[in-house]
C-alpha cells in the first residue's frame, strides 16, 4: 500500500490488476451475518441473519457460550 521499505512485488501486481480496498466495515459482530452481508450485498437487517443457526454443538458439558469460572 505504498511502503518504500517492504518489497511486495506479488501483492503490488495483484493490486495493480484488481481492486484494492483501503477501508472496511464489518456488517455485524459475528461471522454468520457478516458473511451473509458479503454474499448478498445487503445489510443485516435486510437479510435477517443475526447469528448462527444453533449454538447446540459439541458436548453440552464442556460447551461455554459465555466464559465462566470453573
Amino acid at each position: 500500500m505504498g511502503s518504500n521499505y517492504y518489497e511486495t512485488p506479488n501483492l503490488e501486481q495483484l493490486a495493480g490488476e484488481g481492486m484494492a480496498f483501503k477501508q472496511a466495515y464489518a456488517a455485524a459482530a459475528n461471522c454468520a451475518p457478516s458473511r451473509a452481508s458479503l454474499m448478498t450485498g445487503m445489510y443485516t437487517t435486510a437479510h435477517e441473519i443475526y447469528t448462527v443457526g444453533s449454538s447446540e454443538r459439541g458436548d453440552s458439558r464442556t460447551r461455554r457460550i459465555i466464559p465462566v469460572k470453573t
